[in-house]
């Protein structure tokens, strides 16, 4: 055999055995960002959320996916600001839960990891901040008691400007 054909042969090979670790790095990748964003969301039909406006930011369409007791979900909303000047989304609290944290998924060439943004999210003047699935989401982790499909859950937004807006977030299995 010519060394050409070795090579070759060999390349082949690796690349079969390469592919079936690609696709398990690629699924991993997959049930980690569905952990992160709770269960595998199906479309729904429904009213969405009521919108509250505090000074200039409007909050609206917010809902959160269920969570068993000492689960973790993930909230989403749209934070508008109609003022002239940037505010920020420093944090985000929802009674019952142990931790809640501002996230951000981000592609790392194939891989989606999840980063949370302590330092918040700036919402510009006269723009919006969109918080949805394989985005910016609010993570919600340990959360007591179960937060049950079909409820309503009081979101506690703390801007920078605007100061505190409580939003009411219906509890969906995804939009």
């Amino acid at each position: 055999m010519n060394d050409d054909y070795r090579r070759s042969t060999w390349i082949a090979t690796r690349r079969l055995r390469t592919r079936p670790l690609a696709l398990a790095a690629l699924m991993a990748a997959a049930l980690l960002v569905a952990a992160c964003d709770g269960t595998v969301a199906e479309p729904v039909t429904g009213e969405p959320a009521a919108a509250v406006t505090v000074d200039d930011i409007t909050v609206r369409d917010a809902w959160l996916r269920p969570a068993a007791e000492g689960g973790s979900t993930a909230a989403y909303f749209v934070a508008a600001n109609r003022g002239g000047a940037d505010d920020r989304l420093l944090r985000v609290a929802i009674d019952g839960a142990a931790v809640v944290e501002i996230h951000e998924t981000v592609l790392d060439g194939d891989i989606a990891r999840m980063e949370a943004r302590p330092d918040g999210i700036v919402v510009p003047a006269g723009g919006e901040t969109a918080f949805a699935p394989m985005g910016l989401h609010v993570m919600v982790v340990d959360v007591r008691p179960a937060i049950e499909d079909g409820a309503t859950v009081d979101l506690v937004l703390e801007f920078e400007r605007a100061g505190s807006v409580v939003v009411p977030a219906e509890v969906t299995l995804g939009r």
